[in-house]
């Protein structure tokens, strides 16, 4: 609910890279920048996706007008169970630091089971901790559900939402308990532009690759008419900001714009 309105939610995961400063942008222009851009094409929330920016872009989210979740940041592997009060203490500055901000109105605690405690109960009593310090917003307590999958990895039935990844397309979850479902990540098809792409040869994305804006316009349309009937919210993977982003794999080429974009 929103000023008293169902609101469906639909945006971009957004890492917060730059080209120049990587995690630094380079003006308080490009902040607005990267704010305005969501808007004018049809998003109405931002996923800041493990990072926390510096407060002049929630500032800007607030004057603005657009929807913010914001991720805890943690680490990629599990946290030993000694380190789970040093992630609940960070999260709790977190969470007062920009409980403030009006444009916030989710938290995800844990992405796809990075840094997730083994025990169980430990996930539960971290969203109970900060449902605690903050009960005027939803949590998402696990994004990126593995059905499948090992502990801790799964969902255990706690937090605001049921949140599943799927690649390219959206994936399938049952609604059956008082929770929200959530499609929080899926897409990630690959536009490579010539002369505007970075390393060609290790381009990749998590979708099929299509040749032209058209085709990609048109596969995520199809995308998008999937999830009405099943999902509340959605959160489409592509990286808003104009960086392309570097791992392991390659270089991601699921962005809104080419690496050449200036502002």
């Amino acid at each position: 609910m929103l000023n008293s309105k169902f609101v469906f939610h639909v945006g971009t995961l957004d890492q917060g890279f730059w080209p120049d400063g990587i995690y630094t942008p380079p003006t308080d222009e490009a902040l607005q920048y990267d704010i305005k851009a969501h808007k004018e094409m049809g998003f109405n929330m931002i996923r800041k996706h493990v990072k926390v920016e510096m407060k002049r872009w929630y500032y800007h989210c607030d004057r603005l007008g657009i929807l913010v979740w914001q991720d805890i940041p943690a680490v990629v592997k599990q946290h030993p169970q000694s380190s789970a009060g040093e992630f609940l203490d960070e999260a709790e500055r977190i969470v007062k630091m920009l409980s403030f901000h009006p444009s916030i109105v989710l938290w995800t605690v844990y992405n796809e089971g990075w840094g997730q405690p083994s025990d169980e109960l430990a996930t539960a009593a971290i969203t109970a901790k900060l449902r605690g310090i903050d009960p005027t917003r939803l949590i998402n307590s696990l994004s990126g559900i593995n059905f499948n999958a090992v502990k801790p990895n799964y969902d255990i039935g706690v937090g605001s939402s049921i949140d599943i990844h799927h690649y390219p397309e959206p994936g399938r979850v049952k609604y059956n308990d008082f929770r929200f479902s959530v499609a929080g990540e899926y897409g990630g098809i690959s536009y490579y532009i010539k002369d505007h792409s970075w390393d060609f040869k290790r381009c990749h994305g998590y979708g099929p690759d299509v040749e032209s804006a058209d085709k990609l316009i048109t596969a995520y349309q199809n995308y998008q008419n999937q999830v009405g009937g099943t999902y509340t919210c959605v959160c489409i993977y592509i990286n808003h900001s104009i960086i392309i982003i570097s791992n392991k794999y390659g270089h991601h080429v699921s962005f809104w714009f080419s690496f050449s974009f200036s502002f």
